[in-house]
């Protein structure tokens, strides 16, 4: 027992005896925004790891919790819902977006006297304008509204998203008229074609070796969509964005198809996105992507010139901090992203995969379906109304009841409340679809008066949602760190092989790292900046990718020097256990255990909200935990609050976390037998500052997998 209570009162103690300046390092990507998300769960696990894995949301706190309505202020992209309905919304098995608005919470239970919340409350309150009434509501609708009416007493406070806080606090730029309607552009969905002025000719994105070749619309097919999927294609785009079409098939339920222009071959792209990011990824032929561009003709055009709208506004930002703007990076999709921008292009096409081949061949019957789809001339399209719950067996339904394996349904719009679909002329009869409505009430299909001068002013007119990613340009650029911190995690079957994998790697390009206790873990200190990619990219080709160890990640230097202490202590003590008896907390007035209690933020900080921003620019604190299950400890807080890091002792109870402070009331329920039985935190103790290019964990993160810290 003595043994075992080690670890967590060394944590404690290096808690107290640091205390430091803060450095607070803020980064944003322009084409990121603030938001409130209501959504309901069965699974909450399984819809925080959705929201952080699939959509990609880069930033998500939980601020209110009713029933089992879950209220999230998030950080993501405009292309959250059509994202969310895809992926996490999957007939309701993760999560759906509320909209029962009587079991929102009511807003006063949410406001900790933080500016920032009740502007994004401000925002979405008035995104309810167009769905409320004015003027009172029946009795019936009343009660059904009434806490989401209460959300308009809030002050129509102006709402600096995080464009306008990047170009007012950061750079001191003016928000001109033009940028302004720039981002409009970028932003609204329904904005007509005729409004947007011819594509640029610049491309973002940078050319391989064959610069005198034009760029070519490139078209690929994945039975699956998600953000590491998306952003890896967009890398090979021009305009560092796709366009995506979403398929429903007899066989797979879903399919999607991409589209980009690129330099690069279609080989070339399928090996660097196929498996790791993208499922099933298979190139379509050229005539399938005219085709697609024969039936919507407007959006290749729509891609382009968005796409230099965001590399515009992106170079304005480096252009006025280029030190600021040439960012951390940290997940390994960006380190493998940086790793593709800077590799020379030989100008030889490399040989699709093997494997990659099979997959071809096996999904050929899926493939063909579509490329004939397209290839008709007779289309129509029908509006489909559904209950959100539903819409994907329900569009199921639809592409069954045809009785045609070979047929496909694309489904050209997403939303809440309709989706227009497009599908050949000489399947929609008269009892089109009327078993799908018997099986799921409340559903309809309808028809335009004139179905022909609708579907074609539809889909000439109105303006498709374009995927952009523009920070990917950021990446070429990125400075390594003086003393990089590196994370290296496997699966525990691989724990040998991956560490004797990343020690030879390491022992090849730099002899003066130091390895923590008994772990395959490696520090570097010292001016080591030139040697920092070769050794990440390193790692990562002939470790990681070789499927020795399962993931690397950058993380800040300090993450690595306070292990160190916390490990090199452990190791001292364990040798003279008679010093046991000094290791007493110096400064208990200074230490702060959670209190069940307490109705306040926690851990606690004068200065982590004194801004309008602040809640999202919060840094990160150095939590101390024992748990009877140290994981389930871990995963409790992971789905409560933003956790960048977490350490457990090996064969013990005691660890610690890197992780954001939260309301306590969100929080108590991770204190139990079952889970967290202490929590400990320093109040002078020196905080984490966290990029906008580190992303918060998610229980995926901490499976089956042991970490090694280098």
């Amino acid at each position: 027992m003595v043994r075992n209570s080690l670890l967590f009162v060394i944590v404690i103690e290096i808690m107290v005896i640091h205390t430091e300046a803060r450095e607070v390092l803020l980064m944003r990507s322009l084409s990121s925004y603030s938001r409130l998300l209501a959504v309901t769960a069965r699974n909450i696990k399984a819809c925080h790891s959705c929201l952080i894995d699939k959509v990609g949301v880069e930033r998500i706190h939980l601020v209110a919790i009713n029933e089992d309505t879950l209220l999230y202020l998030i950080k993501s992209r405009n292309s959250i819902t059509e994202s969310f309905l895809f992926q996490c919304n999957n007939s309701g098995r993760f999560c759906q977006l509320q909209t029962q608005v009587e079991k929102f919470p009511p807003y006063s239970l949410i406001l900790w006297h933080n500016p920032v919340l009740e502007f994004a409350i401000s925002i979405f309150s008035t995104h309810m304008d167009d769905t409320i009434p004015d003027t009172s509501p029946n009795k019936n609708v009343g009660k059904e509204l009434s806490n989401l009416q209460s959300y308009r007493k809030i002050p129509s406070f102006l709402f600096f998203d995080d464009t306008q806080t990047m170009y007012h606090r950061r750079n001191n730029i003016a928000k001109t008229g033009n940028d302004q309607m720039e981002w409009n552009q970028i932003g609204n969905p329904t904005v007509l074609h005729e409004q947007l002025v011819s594509a640029a000719k610049d491309s973002i994105a940078p050319r391989p070796a064959r610069q005198y070749s034009r760029p070519v619309e490139r078209c690929f097919y994945s039975c699956s969509r998600t953000i590491k999927c998306e952003r890896c294609l967009a890398l090979h785009s021009i305009s560092l964005g796709v366009r995506a079409y979403s398929f429903t098939t007899v066989k797979r339920g879903f399919e999607f198809v991409f589209a980009f222009p690129s330099f690069y071959t279609p080989s070339r792209i399928q090996n660097n996105c196929a498996e790791k990011y993208c499922i099933s990824l298979n190139s379509l032929s050229s005539t399938t992507c005219n085709n697609l561009d024969r039936i919507f003709p407007q959006d290749k055009k729509t891609l382009r010139h968005l796409g230099n709208l965001a590399n515009r506004v992106e170079n304005k930002i480096a252009m006025a901090k280029p030190d600021q703007f040439q960012g951390f990076v940290s997940s390994q999709e960006d380190l493998y992203f940086r790793h593709l921008l800077s590799e020379p292009d030989t100008g030889v096409d490399s040989e699709i995969k093997p494997s990659n081949f099979a997959k071809h061949v096996k999904l050929r019957e899926e493939i063909q379906a579509i490329e004939e789809f397209l290839d008709q001339t007779k289309i129509t399209c029908l509006r489909i109304e559904t209950d959100q719950k539903f819409r994907l067996r329900f569009m199921h339904c639809l592409i069954k009841s045809v009785g045609d394996k070979t047929k496909v349904i694309l489904i050209r719009s997403t939303s809440l409340t309709q989706q227009v679909i497009f599908l050949e002329s000489t399947l929609v009869t008269a009892d089109f679809g009327k078993y799908c409505k018997e099986d799921y009430s409340g559903s309809s299909i309808t028809a335009a008066n004139d179905p022909h001068s609708f579907c074609e002013y539809y889909r000439t007119k109105y303006k498709i949602n374009v995927y952009l990613y523009p920070e990917l340009s950021t990446l070429a650029k990125a400075k390594p760190q003086r003393e990089p911190c590196i994370l290296v995690s496997h699966q525990t079957a691989c724990q040998k092989r991956c560490g004797e994998c990343v020690k030879t790697c390491l022992n090849a390009i730099h002899k003066g790292w130091k390895s923590i206790q008994l772990t395959y873990s490696s520090l570097f200190w010292g001016p080591i900046e030139q040697n920092t990619w070769t050794m990440v990219d390193t790692v990562l080709l002939q470790c990681v990718k070789q499927s020795f160890c399962s993931r690397i990640q950058l993380l800040p230097a300090m993450v690595c020097k306070k292990h160190e202490e916390i490990t090199r202590l452990h190791t001292n003590w364990q040798r003279d256990t008679d010093c046991l008896a000094n290791c007493t907390v110096r400064n208990a007035r200074a230490m702060s255990k959670f209190d069940t209690e307490t109705d306040k933020v926690w851990p606690s900080d004068d200065h982590a909200f004194s801004g309008p921003a602040s809640f999202l620019d919060r840094t990160a604190f150095m939590v101390a935990y024992n748990a009877n299950i140290p994981k389930e400890c871990v995963r409790c807080l992971i789905i409560r609050t933003e956790v960048f890091f977490f350490y457990e002792s090996e064969g013990e109870r005691f660890g610690y976390v890197w992780m954001r402070p939260t309301f306590a009331d969100l929080l108590k329920p991770c204190v139990s037998k079952s889970s967290c039985t202490e929590l400990w935190f320093a109040e002078n103790f020196e905080h984490l500052a966290i990029s906008d290019y580190m992303r918060p964990w998610s229980v995926l993160d901490i499976g089956d997998k042991k970490h090694s810290i280098t």
